[in-house]
């Protein structure tokens, strides 16, 4: 459905932390955005968790480049799924994506996101295909209990069954949520979230659409952090499993003797035996 001036709403939620406009990639992408086709009316969500807001003469970097924007900042580190969450249930719109700080994209993206609802309008849910020094992150497959990249490309319209992604870049319509009354597990902070939602959304969708462009994510995730950030990481991940494959106790097993596994090559890699601390 399209708003009055014929135009699809697209809200886009961008999630800072410690960063500042100026510094995120992600914004700078946007503001670099070529809407040629104007196919979108876009409206810019940007939630900051860092401790303190962001300064005025910040902020007028939105304003002097005409983006139509808001500024939500509570002074906490929030939950992603209560953010999600929250936004969603709030704002109205028709398509809503989901950015991190740390996202780079062509000029074109919108682009080529207003060419593929137009041309798939029965899809609810659009991944982009993302990359780390040209290495495919996301989407990606489960299998049994761990995810496994894809060595290649899979383009277009596939099967929702056991695909996993990363949040940031996914385009989510709306009335998927209404229909499905499904939003993001709020038992969740960070590491787990998109897991969780794409399996619940495989059981209320049997397709999404993937396509193709130049999107770049760097995330701990794929770096080598140091040892506080890593343990961090790592009691979120194992404390997230149990939640994620509550309805499948075989992979809720499998992910319980891996987490010890894993613990222990923690513990030796940074010689750190809170890793073994369950």
């Amino acid at each position: 459905m399209k708003n009055q001036d014929n135009k699809i709403d697209l809200l886009v939620l961008i999630v800072l932390f410690k960063n500042t406009i100026k510094d995120s990639e992600t914004i700078t992408s946007i503001l670099r955005q070529e809407l040629t086709k104007g196919f979108f009316s876009l409206k810019v969500i940007i939630w900051d968790n860092s401790p303190t807001p962001l300064s005025d003469d910040d902020m007028d970097i939105m304003v002097q480049n005409n983006i139509n924007f808001s500024y939500i900042f509570k002074a906490k580190n929030e939950k992603l799924s209560i953010v999600y969450n929250s936004i969603i249930k709030d704002y109205n719109f028709n398509f809503i994506l989901l950015l991190d700080q740390d996202s780079l994209f062509p000029k074109n993206y919108f682009d080529t996101l207003s060419n593929i609802v137009n041309l798939f309008p029965n899809i609810n849910l659009f991944l982009p295909i993302i990359k780390n020094r040209n290495k495919i992150v996301s989407p990606g497959t489960l299998m049994n209990f761990k995810g496994k990249h894809w060595a290649t490309e899979k383009i277009g319209v596939i099967k929702s069954k056991n695909v996993l992604c990363i949040t940031s870049g996914m385009l989510i319509k709306k009335d998927y949520f209404i229909v499905n009354n499904h939003y993001f597990d709020e038992r969740l902070s960070f590491y787990g979230i998109d897991s969780s939602f794409m399996l619940k959304f495989a059981q209320n969708n049997r397709y999404l659409y993937v396509f193709s462009t130049n999107f770049q994510h760097n995330t701990v995730l794929w770096s080598n952090p140091p040892v506080e950030i890593m343990l961090n990481r790592f009691k979120q991940l194992r404390s997230s499993w149990p939640i994620i494959f509550e309805n499948r106790p075989l992979a809720r097993i499998l992910s319980s003797l891996y987490s010890i596994y894993v613990a222990f090559k923690l513990a030796l890699k940074y010689k750190d035996i809170r890793f073994l601390i369950f």
